[in-house]
């Protein structure tokens, strides 16, 4: 399932969703009332069911190519560059994206901010895990700047599709392993670094399983939380003794920064 939505709450949002037709009314109805809220909107005026016109395709389409950070650049599409005339920069780490049906294409505040973090905290070696990795983006960004090993979490198997297909195109399929599914697969192992750009219910029901995969000493960058959830997802992060590092907002969404303390060495007394 996948879902978009344009305007804002003063010239009101349009939502779009995408799904495979076994829901119910009722459950159509309730899923535009919590995404209509999600966009900012205070009210539905009309739901309208409309067929699939691959919107998700077409909007994919119309991006360009585009920096974030200061190392990564954004290629959308497999011809926007050549349409447009833009060259990849010489300074930057190419990312390429050709439409498909998961999120996470740069241009959304949630995303943005997450590569943003990336950019400035992925070490070399490093281990990462991606949350709700969707088209694989985030994953893709931290093996380019110099993660060793990343793990990617995706429980949609479309969306997990698509992300195999993205991380063969950008050539670092051998050092992403995909896991589709949730993080109860994930059986051993410490990270030295988490993305989760997903929902801010879904962070605090998943907040256990971060701070335990989380190493001692590493961090990590949580995402897709409006503003007025922020404290929420704060909490639920201080109260797995995740310690909040700091905090980037950007048109009504926050990533907070997330690190684990370190432990520190063992240390035995003499008997």
């Amino acid at each position: 399932m996948g879902a978009a939505w344009t305007g804002d709450a003063t010239s009101g949002a349009r939502v779009q969703v995408y799904f495979d037709g076994r829901l119910s009314a009722p459950e159509v109805d309730d899923l535009a009332a919590a995404l209509s809220r999600l966009a900012g909107a205070t009210s539905i005026s009309r739901v309208e069911r409309v067929p699939d016109g691959g919107w998700a395709e077409a909007y994919q389409r119309s991006l360009r190519p585009f920096a974030v950070g200061q190392r990564l650049w954004i290629v959308p599409t497999e011809e926007a560059g050549a349409e447009v005339g833009v060259t990849e920069p010489p300074d930057r780490l190419a990312i390429h994206l050709p439409p498909g049906r998961a999120f996470g294409t740069g241009d959304h505040a949630t995303t943005a901010l997450c590569l943003e973090y990336l950019d400035r905290e992925v070490r070399a070696r490093e281990h990462v895990l991606d949350v709700g990795a969707g088209s694989g983006i985030l994953s893709i960004a931290a093996i380019l700047l110099g993660a060793s090993r990343v793990v990617a979490v995706e429980p949609d198997r479309e969306a997990a599709g698509v992300l195999a297909r993205n991380v063969r195109r950008n050539r670092v399929a051998r050092r992403i392993e995909i896991v589709t599914g949730t993080l109860a697969r994930i059986s051993t192992g410490w990270f030295d670094r988490v993305a989760a750009n997903i929902l801010a219910g879904t962070l605090v029901e998943l907040m256990p399983e971060i701070a335990t995969l989380l190493r001692p000493g590493g961090g990590g960058v949580l995402s897709g939380i409006r503003t007025e959830e922020a404290v929420t997802v704060a909490d639920a992060a201080a109260a797995r003794g995740l310690r909040i590092n700091g905090e980037a907002g950007r048109d009504g969404w926050v990533a907070l920064e997330v690190v684990k303390p370190d432990i520190g060495p063992l240390r035995v007394s003499p008997s």
